[in-house]
Order: structure tokens, then sequence, then C-alpha cells
């Protein structure tokens, strides 16, 4: 028997080696024989024993009058929540002595806490009265910080060029550095050593694939 079986095993080798279709096309059809025979061992399961499984209210369609009523108690009960929410911090607001509108102190920088002195109920002063006293960790901060331990410049002494670009006018990037013209360096007063260096650094990016319109919203200061 096991002689047999390894002749049987070695003609298969054989018909695999010397016609690769003849052999490829008797296994596919010998698997498609064996998923038949399979198929055919399997119950069929029949419309009646499906119905038989589940009951009337298992699939239902609610009703639309009932549903409305459903989200709109939801709703009420979401609102209820919100009012004893607000309540309740009236009551903690009333109990320290706070009442209106809050007075946000003035920020640590001093030339963001300049621009909110200046130039309040604008969109620089909302910016600068929530930025932090150091700039947002970015490539634009991280590139003005080594300019400025190239030209000998403190950070506090670079502080106020970064926020002009970061923290203002959402410079972030080095490809966004492209992206300023002779007229932003000028409106933002950054000194040209630092404006010579920026435009090299954002050369090399690639040059830009967009530029700010003549009538962009930058904010000159």
């Amino acid at each position: 028997m096991h002689v047999l079986l390894m002749c049987g095993v070695h003609l298969l080798a054989a018909v695999r080696r010397r016609q690769p279709r003849t052999w490829a096309a008797k296994r596919l059809q010998r698997w498609f024989r064996h998923r038949q025979q399979q198929r055919a061992r399997k119950p069929v399961i029949t419309e009646d024993q499906v119905l038989s499984w589940v009951e009337d209210g298992d699939f239902f369609k609610p009703d639309a009058g009932k549903s409305q009523e459903t989200r709109e108690k939801r709703a009420k009960e979401s609102l209820k929540k919100g009012v004893a929410r607000w309540r309740a911090r009236k009551a903690r607001e009333k109990a320290e002595g706070l009442s209106g509108p809050q007075q946000r102190a003035p920020p640590a920088d001093s030339f963001l806490a300049k621009i909110v002195e200046t130039s309040p109920n604008t969109i620089p002063a909302f910016l600068a009265q929530r930025a932090a006293a150091k700039p947002r960790d970015c490539e634009v901060y991280q590139l003005f910080t080594e300019f400025g331990n190239k030209l000998n410049q403190s950070e506090e002494e670079m502080r106020p060029y970064v926020h002009r670009l970061v923290t203002i006018n959402w410079i972030e990037e080095k490809e966004d550095l492209v992206l300023v013209e002779d007229r932003h360096w000028d409106a933002w007063a950054i000194p040209e050593k630092l404006v010579v260096l920026a435009k090299i650094e954002g050369g090399k990016t690639g040059g830009a694939k967009k530029s700010f319109r003549r009538d962009c919203q930058c904010v000159f200061l």
C-alpha cells in the first residue's frame, strides 16, 4: 500500500512538471467536486424554519408619532440637565462673589499684553489674550530660535518676532515663509537679517504653490 501511494505521488509530480495546465485543471475540478459534495451534505434551511425561530415582536417599525414623543422626551431631559448645570455654575459664582463677564488676566508676555491694550476687541487681541507666553513649538519657532543663536539674540529678544509670525498670523511651517511678501516683513517690523535668513530657509522647501492675495487678512502691527 505504501509503495502504491509513493508511486501515485511521484506520478502526480511528473504530471505537474510535464503538463502543468492539465495538472492545474484536474486540481480545480477535484476542488469543485469536493465543494459540491459538502454542499449536498449540508441540510437545507427552509423559509418556514427561519420564521419559526423569530417572534412577531422581534422586528418592527416604530410608529412615527411614538418616535417623535421619544425624541422630544430625550431632548427635554437633556435640556433639564443643561439647565441644572448652568444653575449650579451660577450659584457657585455667586457664592464666590463673581458676577458679570469675567476679565482675563493680561498675557504674561509684554508684546502680547501690548497688543491687548492697544487693539482691544480685535482678532489680534483675541489671539494674544489666549496665547501662552511662550510661542507654540513649531518649525518656524525652532527656526527662529536657531537664528537667534546665530545672531547672539536671546529667546526673550526673539519672542516678539515669533509671536508676530506664529501666534498672530499662523505662520508655523517652513514652507509658509515663502508666502510672506516684503510688505508683510516691513509691516511686521522684522529685522532685515532675520528676513534674509527666513527667505533662504523658505526657498529650500521648493517654493510656494500659492501666495497671499493682495487683500489678505494678515494682521499688520
